[in-house]
C-alpha cells in the first residue's frame, strides 16, 4: 500500500559500453550461411568502412555527400549486388544483406546511397534493360 510518500529515486547501475563494430553477423554464425566469396566481400566493405569512417564524420557536420566513397566501392566489386554478369557479383539476396549491413552499422546514408543506386537502379535496368543498356 502507497503511504503517500515518495520513495528516493534509484539510479540504474550504469550500461557497459557497446564495442564499436561489433560483428554481429560473424557472432551469429552467419557466415556459414554464404559462399566464401560472399564472406570475403562482407569483411572487406566492414574494413573500407572503417578506414574512412573519420573522413565520412566531415561530412555528416556539414551535411555534404562524399563523392570520394564511390571510388571505395569499385575494388570491392559489391556494385550490382544480386546481377548476375556484367561484372556484378551475383550474390544471393542475403549474401547481398551482409554488404548493406557493413555499409549501414557504420553509416546508414552511404549504405542507403548504394542501395538506391544498386537495389533499385541497376536492378531495373538489368530485369528491363535490352542489351546496349545493361
Amino acid at each position: 500500500m502507497l503511504d503517500g510518500h515518495a520513495k528516493a529515486a534509484t539510479k540504474p547501475a550504469p550500461r557497459k559500453k557497446a564495442e564499436p563494430w561489433t560483428d554481429v553477423w560473424e557472432r551469429m554464425d552467419f557466415d556459414s550461411k554464404m559462399s566464401a566469396k560472399a564472406v570475403q566481400m562482407r569483411k572487406a566493405t566492414g574494413k573500407m568502412m572503417d578506414d574512412v569512417h573519420d573522413r565520412l564524420e566531415k561530412h555528416v557536420e556539414e551535411t555534404s555527400f562524399p563523392a570520394w566513397i564511390v571510388d571505395h566501392f569499385k575494388p570491392l566489386g559489391i556494385n550490382g549486388l544480386t546481377i548476375k554478369g556484367l561484372g556484378s557479383p551475383g550474390l544471393t539476396t542475403f549474401e547481398a544483406g551482409s554488404i548493406i549491413y557493413e555499409l549501414g552499422k557504420r553509416d546508414a546514408s552511404i549504405a542507403t546511397f548504394f542501395l538506391v543506386h544498386n537495389a533499385i537502379g541497376m536492378a531495373v535496368v538489368d530485369v528491363l534493360g535490352d542489351e546496349e543498356q545493361r
